[in-house]
């Protein structure tokens, strides 16, 4: 054979011989050939794996896969379980409030033990034990076979509040409306209430004492002019907001002219109890 100066070149390797049109391989070269073939397969089989997790997961093909931890079913049932028994404890551990200081202060122990994300704690007997209501209707309502939602009306809160007086409002209507409701779908949970009391609330200052979290002024100009302010923080609207380990809580407290409060709402996100 001719190399690539014009001579000959001899053979280097004597164990590839022609006889006829058949090709003789030794033993080593074979098992070379078949090792390459079954390396081949493998990193083809790599690279379709790969290319198949970016298709569905959207990993980049040369990132390093980290192994998935394992995550124990058990572990997280008990869990749940434990946090539906410590609320059900505390429904028959808490006072029913007899002043209106305990009211809002029932409404703050129930957000900080995640308790608007539970469906039993809107009962009536929960309502009235947090909140001494004492008329209390209820129902459910179902958007889909996903989507639930179970709301809570109530009044006449034992004596706690006030009633108007006929010449303070030319309709009767009571002065204090509670209002609570929850929606689950699937696993997300979404809970809270509204409130509202035609008398004179807590002070801004006792809000913020009893609720904490943090208060933000809403500076948005109203689409009506309210009443001329008489007192500090008169016609203020604060937005409120509160992490706890059971969910995200968000709200806004509104105060009349005289700077008490007129009402307020939250609302807390989080996951199935």
């Amino acid at each position: 054979m001719a190399n690539a100066y014009g001579g000959v070149a001899k053979s280097e390797n004597k164990s590839l011989a022609v006889r006829g049109s058949k090709l003789r391989v030794s033993k080593h070269d074979h098992a070379r050939f078949t090792r390459g073939k079954a390396e081949m397969r493998e990193a083809v089989a790599k690279t379709a794996t790969l290319m198949l997790l970016v298709m569905l997961w959207g990993v980049p093909v040369f990132a390093q896969i980290e192994p998935i931890p394992v995550i124990r079913p058990q572990a997280a049932f008990l869990a749940r379980d434990r946090e539906v028994e410590f609320a059900s404890n505390l429904y028959n551990e808490v006072k029913k409030p007899t002043t209106e200081e305990q009211f809002y202060r029932n409404v703050r122990l129930a957000l900080d033990h995640g308790l608007f994300l539970h469906e039993d704690f809107y009962m009536k007997e929960n309502i009235y034990r947090f909140f001494a209501a004492v008329n209390v209707a209820s129902g459910i309502a179902r958007d889909n076979k996903y989507k639930k939602r179970i709301w809570v009306r109530a009044a006449d809160f034992d004596g706690i509040f006030p009633e108007l007086r006929l010449d303070e409002t030319p309709v009767p209507r009571p002065a204090i409306q509670l209002a609570l409701q929850i929606t689950t779908e699937h696993e997300n949970v979404n809970g809270g209430l509204n409130f509202s009391t035609l008398r004179d609330g807590p002070s801004f200052e006792q809000v913020r004492e009893i609720f904490g979290g943090e208060m933000t002024l809403d500076r948005s100009i109203p689409l009506e002019p309210p009443p001329p302010r008489t007192g500090p923080h008169g016609n203020e609207g604060w937005w409120y907001t509160l992490d706890t380990k059971y969910g995200k809580i968000r709200g806004f407290f509104g105060f009349n002219s005289a700077g008490f409060l007129s009402n307020f709402s939250l609302e807390e996100k989080g996951v199935r109890q």
